[in-house]
């Protein structure tokens, strides 16, 4: 129709084409003036409240996004940032959704997977007409076992949500069948009516059944193992966490960031690859497909087979890699091509410009003593050209805050971390 319009005025169609495509890209994100001032004002008043009432704004935005689980791992990240505390949910802090707590945000119970609506109301209903659970068997006797049932329980134990209630996770999940047995008997027993003279031995029984100071609790990577299972994300760390710095200092952008990016642009990512699926194309050559997640989300990258080829041996579930590829996008996702990567524990370098003085200063020697592990450092002249590798006694580890304080000390154009690709 605007074309036509335009033809009939004595523009040619070509034009015309090219003039309606340009202002149908504007509209995506261009506003009149009456538009543009709502969302300045929208725009003051998100930031006044989260300048000032972080954690209450932090709550709330990330209850608008509850079933989403990529945006939510957006924004606890951003609450990490800030220094606010997300914390797992919990039996006697939490509500249904996010909920703000003297100590940060809690995540809410119907945030756990398997744990429907009609649990989550049992919980919250029990703990209201009985104020918060002692231990676990006062949870067994206050809640109806058909509602909240094995899977249900399983589910919160995995969470964390059950932490408060005087037993860690792993023995829980050791005496959960017991849990479960008790909970069933005195639902059972409060439906008849019946009294019995055992009505006080659940309390009692728990140890006789299992010693649980002989269970040890599962490792910070079953923890977080868990709690991705069953919310989706890492709650009480990440197991990225030491190498914030490092991906830092190495990468271009984040996950999160790249999912906006336009086609073709090139990006260096850090994470971890959660999940691997091997195919062969029609030439029956090898290829993959992965997930790799940072502490912002994840995203898929794709593995052509001349790539593949190369690093097969690094693609693992679990391992830790730093890949340079380029976005490509397929409508509004966003995936990347690979085209190489490497550990993220190797081929770090370190490269300090010193100007024009020919040797380091004692400071600078006093900061690489005091961050020592295996990644290499230079000194480079005002030309550009290497100076020379330090001893081995130099060499820096890339997880702690050597690059930030090097910075600190010389300036921030003086210090660069390059990575060497190692196959």
């Amino acid at each position: 129709q605007f074309v036509e319009g335009a033809v009939r005025r004595g523009v040619d169609a070509d034009t015309a084409g090219k003039i309606f495509d340009k202002m149908e890209y504007f509209a995506g994100y261009g506003f009149n003036k009456s538009h543009s001032a709502a969302y300045a004002l929208v725009a003051y008043q998100t930031a006044y409240l989260k300048a000032n009432y972080p954690q209450a704004f932090m709550a709330a935005l990330l209850t608008s996004v509850k079933d989403n689980t990529d945006k939510i791992a957006v924004y606890v990240e951003e609450c990490r940032r800030l220094g606010i505390n997300v914390l797992p949910p919990d039996v006697n802090e939490s509500g249904k959704d996010f909920t703000l707590v003297h100590n940060g945000i809690r995540f809410g119970l119907a945030a756990v997977k398997n744990v429907g609506d009609s649990a989550v109301e049992a919980i919250l209903e029990a703990r209201q007409k009985g104020g918060p659970f002692r231990d676990i068997m006062d949870f067994c006797r206050r809640l109806d076992f058909r509602v909240v049932n094995k899977r249900v329980l399983e589910s919160l134990i995995k969470a964390g949500a059950l932490a408060s209630l005087g037993a860690s996770r792993a023995q829980l999940m050791a005496i959960l069948d017991y849990i479960i047995q008790v909970g069933q008997r005195t639902h059972k027993q409060n439906d008849t009516a019946q009294l019995s003279l055992f009505n006080n031995w659940a309390e009692e029984a728990a140890p006789a059944v299992l010693p649980l100071h002989s269970v040890p609790e599962w490792t910070r990577r079953e923890i977080l193992a868990a709690e991705k299972e069953t919310l989706g994300l890492y709650i009480s760390g990440h197991p990225l966490e030491d190498y914030r710095l490092l991906l830092r200092a190495a990468t271009t952008a984040n996950i999160d960031e790249i999912r906006k990016m336009a086609e073709g642009r090139d990006v260096i990512i850090g994470g971890l690859v959660t999940s691997v699926r091997r195919i062969s194309t029609r030439r029956g050559d090898p290829m993959a497909f992965g997930v790799i997640e940072d502490l912002s989300g994840s995203i898929e990258a794709i593995f052509f087979p001349r790539v593949y080829w190369e690093c097969r041996h690094l693609l693992q579930e679990g391992a830790g890699l730093l890949l340079w590829g380029q976005v490509n996008r397929d409508g509004d996702e966003a995936k990347i091509i690979a085209t190489r990567l490497t550990s993220l524990d190797k081929g770090g370098e370190v490269y300090i410009k010193l100007g024009g003085r020919t040797a380091p200063s004692s400071e600078i020697k006093d900061i690489l003593r005091a961050y020592r592990g295996k990644h290499p450092v230079y000194f480079v002249l005002r030309d550009g050209m290497r100076l020379r590798t330090l001893p081995s006694e130099y060499a820096v580890d890339l997880t702690t805050p050597v690059v930030r304080v090097l910075k600190e000390l010389i300036g921030p154009d003086q210090v660069e971390v390059k990575w060497r690709w190692v196959g």
